[in-house]
């Protein structure tokens, strides 16, 4: 009979022996979603190295019976096949953290690693928790893992859970941050959280994060993004991001965030450069394609942007990538196309974004009438506009003192999308308008 706890201890475990082994700077390790796609037991581990291009493979299962848990893990030379080592953990679940510390420490030793004392300690910090507060734990990451609305509040829920259980436990705190920063990001996509008092519940764990454990990159890449996105405190942000970046090279969100960073920042070269480590880090990560897509849509290399954003459909199927197509169709001159774009759009889509940018769209189509009537029947709601698309459709009407006004209220509510707004060909219009400046020097952005 199906356990649906297995498939959160199974990945849990995964990810807590990747982790182990990404903290470990000699070390080159494959990234969680690069080996989630080899789950199941059919899979050759050999073939899975070569495709990997790793020399050792780690495959293991995991099994339970009521209380008792059982891990069989084994270490496989991918040049040749053999078998270099082999164990099996048979514990109680009320003893998971005990066991998987033991896995962790094991699977080093077999791998001829000696830790240094600071990586010993935080390698004993990271399962210095009691079994339930645990399992909250990785039920936490299990949620935050599949990023969609539901499965964030069901992270935040279980996170929570874990620290109510254990407050010194840092990891825990790490994820509710990264949790709350990915709310914050994402904000006007799911249209049920201010981004500014999802960035302030992402700082007060991250800074509690880092109090307690100095060393995780989770809470240095939240707290990055909240400098970013929050502050719009760059040099900070950067210096924090890289911060991250040393503690985990092999941890990709934190590579996408600081290309992201750079990216507004008018440092395109530098930016593609961080999101091509992170797609080669976790190349089955479409949204890592967007947001390089996206990169090069702000760096005005708008075809490219378009092939790789046509290929990202054609790989995966996914129907919302139409709102960057029509961006880039917009600075391509060619309004039909970005309207097709925009009509593409599932109905589903939140209104909040889909209705001003079809309004911008049918304004550039010169269908001014059509526009007019759709915005002004727009029930906009203040907690959950998307003031920077609002912006668009009033600059498209030629509003300009309204779009100026969605901007600032941007400002005030800190979205993601105004982070971009020094280099978003969409706003060159407005270059040389003092409003405008203004705001780019409230947001410590140069216009040059």
């Amino acid at each position: 009979m199906h356990d649906p706890d297995m498939e959160y201890l199974t990945e849990g475990i995964t990810e807590s022996l990747i982790n182990d082994l990404s903290r470990i700077p000699t070390l080159r390790v494959s990234a969680r979603g690069s080996v989630l796609r080899y789950d199941s037991a059919k899979v050759d581990p050999q073939m899975a190295g070569h495709q990997l291009h790793v020399s050792r493979v780690v495959r293991g299962s995991v099994s339970r019976n009521a209380d008792q848990l059982r891990i069989e893990a084994e270490l496989i030379d991918v040049h040749s096949g053999i078998r270099l080592w082999g164990r099996t953990y048979t514990e109680k679940l009320s003893s998971l953290s005990d066991a998987l510390e033991q896995f962790s420490t094991e699977v080093t030793d077999q791998l001829r690693l000696k830790l240094s004392g600071p990586l010993k300690e935080r390698l004993v910090r990271q399962y210095a928790i009691k079994s339930k507060p645990y399992q909250d734990y990785l039920k936490g990451r299990f949620h935050l893992n599949k990023r969609t609305p539901e499965d964030f509040e069901s992270a935040v829920r279980y996170f929570e859970q874990a620290i109510a259980k254990n407050d010194a436990y840092a990891p825990a705190y790490a994820g509710l941050a990264y949790t709350y920063a990915l709310l914050g990001l994402q904000a006007s996509l799911y249209g049920n959280t201010a981004p500014i008092r999802a960035l302030e519940k992402a700082r007060a764990a991250a800074q509690r994060a880092l109090d307690l454990d100095g060393t995780l990159a989770e809470a240095y890449t939240s707290l990055g993004y909240v400098q970013m996105q929050a502050d719009h405190q760059w040099d900070a942000a950067e210096k924090t991001f890289q911060r991250a970046i040393e503690l985990n090279r092999n941890w990709a969100d934190a590579r996408e965030c600081y290309a992201l960073e750079l990216a507004a920042l008018g440092r395109f070269d530098e930016g593609e450069r961080e999101i091509e480590v992170a797609e080669a880090l976790e190349p089955d990560q479409w949204a890592l394609r967007v947001a390089h897509a996206e990169i090069l849509y702000y760096a005005r290399r708008y075809d490219d942007s378009l092939a790789m954003l046509d290929k990202i459909a054609k790989d995966t199927g996914y129907a919302s990538l139409d709102d960057v197509v029509a961006s880039n169709y917009w600075a391509k001159s060619m309004p039909a196309q970005a309207l097709a774009a925009i009509l593409r759009l599932p109905a589903t889509y939140t209104p909040d974004l889909r209705t001003p940018l079809l309004v911008t769209a049918y304004a550039r189509a010169k269908q001014e009438k059509k526009a007019k009537a759709l915005l002004n029947a727009y029930p906009v709601r203040p907690e959950t506009a998307v003031w920077y698309t609002m912006a668009l459709a009033h600059l498209t009407l030629g509003l300009k003192a309204e779009a100026l006004c969605d901007l600032e209220r941007d400002y005030e509510r800190r979205s993601a999308e105004i982070l971009f707004i020094a280099v978003d060909p969409m706003m060159d219009s407005l270059r040389t308008d003092a409003r405008f400046r203004a705001l780019l020097a409230r947001m410590r952005l140069n216009l040059n």
